[in-house]
C-alpha cells in the first residue's frame, strides 16, 4: 500500500486525494464482496426453487409407479366388500327447530303442488 501511495505522489496527487482514492478503493471492494454475496444467495435460492421441483416430480413418479397397484388393490377391495380409502361419517345433533322448519317448507311445496 505504501509503494502504491509512493508511485501516485510522485505522479502529482496531493495526501488528501491519495486518502479519497485510498477510501474508494476499499469502497469499491466492499461493493464486490456485496456484490458477490448477493450472487450467493441468489444462487442458494435458484438451488432451493429446483429442488422443491425435483422433489415434486420424484414425488408425482412414486404416485404415477404405484397407480397400477393401487388401482388392483382397489378393485380387489371391492371383490372382497371392503370399502376404498377413508370413509368418514359425521352425526350431526338432532335439532327439533330444524325439523319442524323441513317439515313446514316440505308441506307448504306438497300443498302449493296439489293445489296451487
Amino acid at each position: 500500500m505504501a509503494q502504491r501511495e509512493f508511485q501516485l505522489s510522485t505522479l502529482g496527487f496531493t495526501s488528501e486525494q491519495l486518502k479519497q482514492m485510498s477510501a474508494l478503493e476499499d469502497a469499491a471492494r466492499a461493493g464486490d464482496i456485496q456484490s458477490a454475496q448477493l450472487l450467493e444467495s441468489i444462487g442458494a435460492a435458484r438451488r432451493a426453487d429446483e429442488q422443491a421441483q425435483l422433489d415434486l416430480d420424484y414425488q408425482d413418479f412414486l404416485r404415477q409407479q404405484n397407480y397400477e397397484k393401487q388401482q388392483v388393490s382397489d378393485l380387489m377391495g371391492i371383490m372382497r366388500g371392503v370399502p376404498i380409502g377413508q370413509t368418514q361419517t359425521t352425526f350431526t345433533p338432532y335439532n327439533p327447530v330444524q325439523q319442524a322448519l323441513g317439515a313446514g317448507i316440505s308441506a307448504l311445496g306438497l300443498y302449493r303442488g296439489l293445489y296451487g
